[in-house]
């Protein structure tokens, strides 16, 4: 039983990735639309939210149903959610802003 579950995990992370691959594929065939850099901004920041989400899914699914295989993918599921918040992040960074301090601090104080 527990050979079977070791699957888990890696599947958990190729199947997060899967959102990545499609959304690089979009970027190099033009698919993106418009505005590619924003797109390709709203849609990191949609599965880090998502991601996000999921990670917390297993716990009280455990408590309230019982199930145990979801608390497996747990800490998967968060390193995907922090990684697809830095790529989110880079992208903001270096696609979006060019490093321009000024107006990323700009922006930050729009807030």
């Amino acid at each position: 039983m527990a050979r079977a579950r070791r699957w888990l995990g890696p599947a958990a992370v190729a199947l997060g990735l899967l959102p990545l691959a499609k959304a690089a594929f979009d970027l190099a065939t033009g698919g993106l639309g418009a505005n590619p850099i924003a797109e390709a901004m709203n849609r990191l920041g949609f599965w880090t939210l998502t991601f996000l989400a999921l990670s917390l899914v297993p716990t009280p699914l455990h408590a309230l149903a019982g199930t145990a295989w979801p608390l497996r993918i747990r800490r998967h599921l968060g390193l995907l959610a922090f990684a697809y918040g830095a790529l989110h992040l880079g992208w903001y960074l270096v696609a979006d802003q060019f490093f321009d301090w000024e107006a990323i601090l700009a922006d930050v104080a729009k807030l």
